[in-house]
């Protein structure tokens, strides 16, 4: 055996036979019965073998400051707001069929308290219900009460992927990323999703005359960059609409140990999909997805990169307008800046200069800050893609268990794949546009000074 087999990136086996473990009890309420002490969202962030740096958890504990699960509990504001969807259902004899499987009857959209009752209920084994062998959870614009809740109610397999995802979440990280880490001897698999970018919105009336607005990254509150910092001094004070770009993301991590029985967690900004209140009563669509419900798919590598597929498509969207955006503004302002600076009277040449010099100041600090997000998300892709690289969860070349029903489809998941790359090329080509308006903007810098 070479040593490259040791490390060579390929779907294990064990994840086809039907061997499960089911767990009902969290993993916070199982440390209580050991006498641990303290909140429940810091006895789900902390153990002595805990990956997550202290800064993660910090950043975590700082989100949910202020929020508690009595208050939770008693329905309060955490029982006001109808925004989680989840999916419950049991696996069908024939998961290629027309069998949609037995899905649990649930009230969506759920505020906080009845995602924590419904958490609360056995998964499996829970009466006439049907088991929750496949479970989706869908949070928009997730507040402390959806943290504290799945922290509370997360069991021992779902934790270190549960912990990662909402961390890389709330501070804005990129990740495409496949892990197999194994939990008491047993291989688990985590899918994670992470993508941040720019969306586009006419400015809100009641934001105010700044780069940031309010909020921060560890706020639900969204930051505004007025755009109006790419105009000139005399023009930001036209009348008219106004536009703006904030920072978004989508979330998504799926983990389990079996493909048949798994947990995939969303969380998402949605009010950048321009969508209005939505509501999942009869709904026949999943949220994450986009597919009927009663037509799951029911494999985990499918599902993701469906997932995958169709967020792409959204945030290349969201890209194309911010990047329109930004280089004609950038271009109309150069232009009537070229005029203003080749006019030969002083005072007013002088005041050009100036009110030039900042103009692109503001703007290469605006483009680098833009280069720096897209950038990482376009390699996060090309880390996944390379010969070494996580795409390798994706190739089947091991023979399909005997004792499998679930067989993944190559041929679907190269059709997703090849949608994804088109899409991040396409990201690539922006990236591009990015870099050479901020070229052009330096050397703006050096012709003025």
């Amino acid at each position: 055996m070479s040593t490259r087999d040791f490390f060579v990136k390929e779907w294990d086996t064990a994840f086809s036979v039907k061997n499960v473990q089911r767990e009902d009890v969290s993993y916070v309420e199982g440390k209580r019965h050991l006498n641990a002490i303290g909140k429940g969202i810091t006895l789900f962030l902390r153990d002595t073998e805990d990956a997550v740096s202290s800064c993660k958890v910090q950043a975590v504990e700082s989100f949910c400051r202020g929020t508690y699960l009595e208050d939770i509990k008693r329905g309060g504001t955490a029982g006001q707001c109808r925004t989680a969807w989840i999916d419950d259902r049991s696996f069908p004899n024939e998961p290629d069929g027309p069998d949609g499987g037995k899905a649990r009857t649930c009230p969506n959209p759920l505020t906080a308290t009845a995602l924590y009752r419904h958490l609360k209920q056995p998964r499996f084994g829970n009466g006439d219900l049907p088991d929750a062998d496949r479970r989706v959870i869908y949070i928009p614009n997730v507040d402390p009460s959806h943290v504290i809740v799945l922290a509370e109610t997360a069991t021992y397999h779902q934790v270190p992927a549960l912990r990662d995802a909402l961390t890389k979440h709330i501070q804005y990280e990129t990740s495409i990323r496949v892990k197999i880490p194994s939990l008491g001897g047993f291989p688990i698999f985590q899918l994670e999703i992470h993508l941040p970018f720019f969306a586009f919105r006419e400015l809100p009336s009641s934001e105010m005359d700044s780069w940031h607005t309010g909020g921060s990254d560890m706020s639900p509150k969204k930051s505004w960059i007025d755009l109006s910092v790419l105009s000139t001094q005399a023009s930001r004070f036209e009348n008219g609409p106004r536009y703006g770009i904030y920072k978004s993301r989508f979330s998504l991590v799926i983990c389990g140990s079996n493909d048949r029985r798994w947990t995939g967690y969303a969380f998402v900004d949605r009010d950048t999909e321009g969508e209005e209140e939505l509501s999942y009563k009869g709904s026949e669509q999943e949220p994450i997805i986009g597919f009927p419900t009663d037509v799951p798919v029911w494999d985990p590598r499918e599902y993701f990169l469906i997932s995958l597929e169709r967020q792409t498509a959204k945030v290349l969207n969201e890209w194309e307008n911010v990047v329109c955006t930004v280089e004609r503004r950038i271009k109309s302002h150069k232009y009537h800046q070229s005029a203003l600076l080749s006019r030969d009277h002083g005072v007013e040449k002088e005041c050009a200069a100036e009110e030039a010099f900042a103009w692109t100041s503001r703007t290469t600090a605006l483009l680098s800050h833009l280069i720096e997000v897209l950038s990482n998300t376009v390699n996060a892709w090309e880390r996944f893609k390379c010969s070494s690289g996580d795409i390798g969860y994706f190739c089947d070349s091991s023979p399909e268990s005997p004792k499998s029903k679930l067989k993944f489809s190559e041929r679907r998941a190269r059709q997703s794949l090849r949608s994804i790359n088109n899409a991040f090329e396409e990201l690539e080509c922006l990236g591009g546009k990015l870099r050479s308006l901020n070229e052009s903007c330096d050397k703006s810098v050096k012709d003025v000074s």
